[in-house]
């Protein structure tokens, strides 16, 4: 271009921004939750147990960073419901515990 013009250009088509970061620098990455069977059959009553069964299977594992996010707001739709099923039950109360422990902080990563 300076050649063509026959004038200087030097630092005309330099980057006025910052170059974006990296994809993996990014990407919120969330934990994994684990619980055991009896948890899970619990909570499969009030529609829970499908919904994590989703994620646990083989194509849940490998969704994009965009449906992982779908799912988690799924996941907090549906907890919030099941939570509220789960008040009325006497017996349930480590489970709402554990469910209100988990949605919590799955909250506060999300924002």
């Amino acid at each position: 271009m300076a050649r063509v013009l026959e004038r200087p250009t030097a630092g005309a088509f330099e980057p006025a921004l910052d170059p974006w970061p990296r994809a993996r620098l990014r990407t919120l990455e969330i934990e994994p939750q684990r619980t055991n069977l009896v948890r899970f059959l619990r909570l499969h009553d009030c529609g829970l147990g499908a919904l994590v069964g989703e994620r646990s299977s083989a194509l849940g594992r490998v969704m994009t960073p965009s449906q992982r996010l779908a799912y988690e707001h799924r996941f907090l739709r549906v907890a919030d419901r099941c939570l509220a099923e789960l008040a009325d039950a006497p017996d349930a109360e480590r489970d709402r515990e554990a469910l209100a422990e988990i949605v919590a902080g799955k909250r506060a990563r999300l924002g």
